[in-house]
């Protein structure tokens, strides 16, 4: 149902997304069936603004962490936000969501206002190939890849936006390795920054696949 909720309160809590269960954000509690929900009118909110109000310092280090899934687990209809870590550090990747070796199904999401030190502000991807499909990454940072991070795996976008991310390198998509491949579709990438260079996408030795 619309409202707000946190994973937890420890910093470093996580939700977690499991095969074969679909997690449907927009109800108003009124609905018989699943689509009459509107994710637009009805916000639900995954939110790592944890502790006190209006300081980063506290908040969730990582609000998804997701390990060994495949596409039958899938998150539809939410806002992911307020993911904060300080840390640089292998392991402290993916603030709004972290895929290890795992490749859910992705729907009508927003990752926003996700800041973290390290790589993958909105989304950390290793080794996984998850599919998103109607996403809005919004004011997301990291060092690379302020909206989406790839190390290993070929990632899908379909009709998704990324606006107003930062990062030293590649303000929207940053990959490593030669077997990343980001796969963008119909989508929209606008004023994102990247410090140094690269403002959109950044590539190191990986390759995006951009269409439409």
């Amino acid at each position: 149902a619309a409202g707000t909720y946190k994973p937890g309160t420890a910093r470093t809590d996580a939700f977690v997304m499991k095969n074969g269960v679909g997690i449907y954000g927009g109800f108003n509690g009124t609905e018989t069936q699943r689509s009459g929900r509107n994710w637009t009118t009805n916000v639900s909110t995954l939110s790592g603004d944890i502790g006190t109000v209006g300081n980063n310092s506290d908040n969730s280090k990582r609000i998804i962490y997701n390990s060994n899934l495949d596409n039958t687990a899938v998150l539809d209809g939410f806002i992911i936000r307020d993911a904060y870590n300080e840390v640089f550090f292998a392991g402290e990747q993916g603030g709004g969501m972290r895929n290890n070796n795992a490749s859910p199904t992705i729907v009508n999401c927003i990752f926003r206002n996700n800041n973290i030190a390290f790589h993958g502000g909105g989304v950390s991807n290793d080794n996984s190939s998850p599919a998103f499909t109607n996403c809005l990454f919004l004011n997301n940072a990291a060092s690379q890849g302020g909206a989406v991070r790839t190390q290993g795996g070929s990632p899908t976008f379909m009709n998704c936006t990324f606006f107003g991310n930062t990062a030293s390198l590649g303000g929207a998509i940053g990959g490593n390795f030669s077997s990343t491949n980001h796969i963008v579709t119909n989508c929209i990438i606008w004023g994102n920054t990247g410090t140094n260079g690269n403002n959109s996408i950044f590539n190191n030795q990986s390759v995006s696949t951009i269409t439409y």
